[in-house]
């Protein structure tokens, strides 16, 4: 079913990144930081990448905080179904996230937590928090 809609949203895909590519060519990063420096040193840096916010920008990317999620199998269908269990304060970078995440499957793949009432639930991690947290999802943050 997702790889259907993969498919079917290629060409969309690829226009919205072409627009997005245009408007990042656009920015005036050094504006941006001066203009949003309190809100880019309160968040901080990636904790894996290292990146802050401006520079995450820079490479198409954005900050993100960690959640702790479970889901069911009817989640990928109607996305109301997603729990979020804990919201941690740990910002990372979406390809951050995703790269955690791709090394921990590859490593256990049961990392995801699996389905709800699934085995394997317990102890899940697609990427650690500051605090060793468990982070199975984030939210992208919106800034400025």
């Amino acid at each position: 079913m997702v790889d259907k809609r993969a498919i079917a949203n290629e060409a969309l895909y690829k226009k919205l990144e072409d627009s997005q590519e245009k408007f990042i060519r656009k920015l005036d990063f050094q504006k941006l930081y001066e203009e949003n420096k309190a809100i880019v040193e309160e968040i901080g840096e990636c904790s894996l990448s290292v990146c802050n916010t401006i520079e995450a920008m820079q490479d198409s990317d954005c900050m993100c905080i960690g959640l702790k999620i479970t889901r069911t199998e009817g989640t990928i269908g109607d996305p109301s179904l997603l729990q979020i269990h804990d919201i941690y304060p740990t910002f990372m970078t979406i390809e951050s996230f995703l790269q955690s995440a791709k090394f921990n499957l590859e490593e256990n793949g049961l990392a995801h937590g699996a389905f709800k009432n699934d085995q394997g639930g317990d102890g899940a991690h697609l990427a650690l928090g500051l605090g060793r947290e468990d982070i199975t999802g984030i939210l992208p943050l919106y800034l400025f």
